[in-house]
């Protein structure tokens, strides 16, 4: 191999290396907002490819009360965020009820439009009482 192919091998090398490393670096940070109604549903699984993707960096998961209370989804949300060795990501709970809409709005507007709930709306059980989890 002459001098000069052996010069373009180590030149195309180094740059393989920095491309590489250049898109290593250039991960994309998200936080993920989600409600997480408990384990094996989409809501968790969503969160896990986050978690366990080598293309993304998670810098904190978000979560609102959605088809539960924001304290029985965090206890969804902790122990799959320990199940994937990610226990670097902080979960942060956020609000208890609707910044926007109130209770009895969201009641007008299933009159109006009909229930998109599942069969156990929040409003059966208070935010505060956390029933058995499956997961344990």
């Amino acid at each position: 191999m002459s001098t000069v192919s052996r010069f373009r091998v180590a030149l195309a090398c180094v740059l393989l290396l920095v491309v590489a490393d250049s898109a290593a670096a250039q991960r994309r940070k998200v936080i993920v907002d989600q409600d997480a109604r408990g384990p094996a549903t989409t809501d968790i699984q969503s969160i896990l490819v986050f978690l366990q993707s080598p293309d993304v960096d998670v810098l904190g998961i978000t979560l609102t009360s959605g088809d539960q209370w924001v304290t029985e989804e965090t206890l969804h949300t902790l122990p799959v965020v320990e199940l994937a060795g990610r226990t670097d990501v902080p979960v942060v709970p956020g609000a208890v009820y609707s910044l926007i809409n109130t209770t009895d709005e969201a009641q007008w507007w299933e009159k109006q439009y009909g229930s998109f709930r599942r069969p156990y709306p929040l409003r059966l059980r208070p935010p505060d009482a956390i029933p058995e989890l499956p997961e344990g």
